[in-house]
C-alpha cells in the first residue's frame, strides 16, 4: 500500500515573502499533479492539517477544487490554522470527519496495517493539544490493532526538537501520548506535519517523521532564540510505502 502525504497547504494564506513567490493553490495544484504523474500511483492521499489558513468557507471550497482531481480516497486531517464545522460543511460525503462537536479522529485500513488519525486542534492556540478523550480513543484503537502493524496521523509534532521554533508549537501532550504509544510495540511510525520540513527521531519505542509543507519550508535555526523563517526551498511531499512489517519514506520535493 502506498500512502501520499501532502501536508500544510495552508489554502488562502499570501504568498507575499515566500522565497518561491508562489501562491499555496498553485503550490498544491503542482502537488496533486505530481502525484498524479507518478508511475505508481498512491492508493490512498492523506492531507495532514492546516490546510487552510484562517478556516473560512471561502478557503475550504477552493481546497475541495484543488484536491478534486485525485482518484484515490482522500483522508484530511485538522491543524491549527483549521476550523472543524467549516471543513465539514465543505467536504460532507467524508463521513469519517464525524459529526458536529466531535474530534475529527478515525481510522482506516491499509493493507494489514491500521492507519489511525488523531486531532490535535485546540482552537485559538499554535500549540498541539490532546485530551483525555482523544488519548482514551487511541488506547481504544491500538488495543483493537494489537496484532497488526499500525501507523499513527497526528499533525503536531510531539517531541522536543531543540529548535525553539519548532517546540514553542509542538504537541503539548507529547508525554502521554508517547505513554500510550508505549503500551503498543506494533507502533511503526507516527507521521506529522506542521514543522514545515522533513525530520526524523526514534522516540517512545517507534520513530516520528515530519512531512515537509506543500506550501514553503522553515530555516533550520537551532539557536535558543530561533524564529520561523522561510526557507529558500522547494515545496514537498512525502511517500510512505507500507510492505509487510516494513514502512519504508521518500520525501520529494516539487521542481
Amino acid at each position: 500500500m502506498l500512502i501520499a502525504q501532502l501536508s500544510d497547504p495552508h489554502i488562502g494564506a499570501t504568498a507575499a515573502g515566500k522565497p518561491h513567490g508562489m501562491a499555496p493553490q498553485e503550490t498544491l495544484a503542482r502537488g496533486v499533479a505530481a502525484l498524479l504523474a507518478l508511475h505508481r500511483r498512491p492508493e490512498v492521499v492523506v492531507v495532514s492539517g492546516d490546510l487552510v489558513e484562517t478556516g473560512t468557507p471561502d478557503e475550504y471550497a477552493l481546497l475541495r477544487t484543488l484536491l478534486a482531481p485525485l482518484p484515490m480516497p482522500v483522508y484530511l486531517m485538522t491543524g491549527n490554522h483549521d476550523e472543524r464545522t467549516a471543513l465539514r460543511a465543505a467536504f460532507p460525503e467524508h463521513a469519517y470527519l464525524g459529526s458536529p462537536g466531535s474530534f475529527v479522529q478515525y481510522g482506516f485500513d491499509a493493507g494489514a496495517w491500521r492507519v489511525l488519525m488523531l486531532d490535535s486542534l485546540e482552537p485559538g492556540r499554535a500549540s498541539g493539544h490532546l485530551c483525555a478523550t482523544r488519548l482514551a480513543w487511541l488506547a481504544g484503537e491500538l488495543d483493537r490493532a494489537r496484532d497488526r502493524p499500525v501507523v499513527v496521523f497526528v499533525h503536531h509534532c510531539p517531541l522536543v526538537t531543540g529548535a525553539a521554533h519548532i517546540d514553542r508549537s509542538r504537541l503539548l501532550d507529547g508525554d502521554a501520548l508517547a505513554a500510550v504509544l508505549r503500551r503498543h510495540p506494533r507502533v511503526e511510525r507516527v507521521l506529522c506535519g506542521h514543522v514545515h520540513r522533513a525530520m526524523h527521531a526514534a522516540w517512545a519505542g517507534t520513530v516520528v517523521t515530519t512531512c515537509p509543507s506543500v506550501f514553503y519550508q522553515f530555516v533550520v535555526d537551532l539557536r535558543a532564540a530561533g524564529r520561523f523563517a522561510p526557507a529558500a526551498e522547494a515545496p514537498g511531499y512525502q511517500l510512505h510505502d507500507l510492505r509487510g512489517g516494513c514502512l519504508l519514506s521518500y520525501t520529494i520535493g516539487l521542481v
